[in-house]
C-alpha cells in the first residue's frame, strides 16, 4: 500500500516513530513521507528494536511462536525477522539517508530482565510486538498449557540464561534534507 499522509509538504518541525517503523507496511516510503512533511532543517527521531540483542531464551520464544503460528487460526502476516535490520544502528543510519535525511545519528539504550515462570514469560513476551499479542491472547487454556510446557522444557535446558530478556533499542535522528 503507498503511503501519504494527509498534511501539506513542510508542515511539521519533528516526526517522532517509537517502536513501529518495522510494523509499517513499507517502512522505507513511509520515512520519505515523513522527511516530504517536515519543514526544511526539521527533524525526525525513532527507537527501533535492536533485535540481534535479543538473549537465547528470546531466541528460544520466537522460535516455539513460529511453531504457534503454523497451528493456530489466526494468521498474522508479517514474520519476525522480515524487517529485523531495521534496529542495527548501521542499517538505520543508511535507511534515514536514503530517504533522503542527512546526518543521521544513533545511540542504543539496552536493558533486562529475568522472570520467573513460563507463565510470566508468555504474559511479557505478548507484549513485544503484534504477532506474538496476537498468537498469545488467543491461545485456549490448553494450548497456552502446552505451550508454558514447551517453554519451561526449553528454558531449563539453557540453565542460567532461560528467562532472560533484554529490552534493546536503537535511537536515531536525522534532518530533513
Amino acid at each position: 500500500a503507498d503511503v501519504h499522509l494527509p498534511f501539506r509538504d513542510g508542515t511539521f518541525d519533528l516526526v517522532v516513530l517509537c517502536d513501529s517503523l518495522a510494523y509499517l507496511s513499507n517502512p522505507a516510503r513511509s520515512l520519505e513521507e515523513a522527511r516530504r512533511v517536515l519543514r526544511p532543517a526539521g527533524r525526525i527521531a525513532l527507537a527501533v528494536r535492536w533485535r540481534s540483542l535479543d538473549t537465547a531464551a528470546q531466541d528460544v520464544f520466537f522460535r516455539l511462536l513460529d511453531r504457534v503460528g503454523e497451528e493456530h487460526p489466526i494468521v498474522v502476516p508479517q514474520q519476525r525477522d522480515s524487517r529485523g535490520l531495521l534496529g542495527e544502528p548501521p542499517v538505520i543510519r543508511e535507511v534515514l539517508s536514503q530517504a533522503g535525511f542527512r546526518g543521521p545519528w544513533t545511540t542504543s539504550l539496552v536493558s533486562g530482565d529475568r522472570s520467573g515462570s513460563a507463565a510470566d514469560w508468555l504474559d511479557f513476551m505478548a507484549w513485544t510486538g503484534p504477532r506474538p499479542y496476537a498468537l498469545i491472547s488467543t491461545l485456549a487454556p490448553g494450548q497456552r498449557r502446552r505451550l508454558e510446557a514447551q517453554l519451561d522444557r526449553e528454558m531449563r535446558r539453557l540453565g542460567d540464561e532461560g528467562f532472560r530478556h533484554h529490552h534493546a533499542y536503537t535511537f536515531a535522528g536525522a534532518v530533513a534534507g
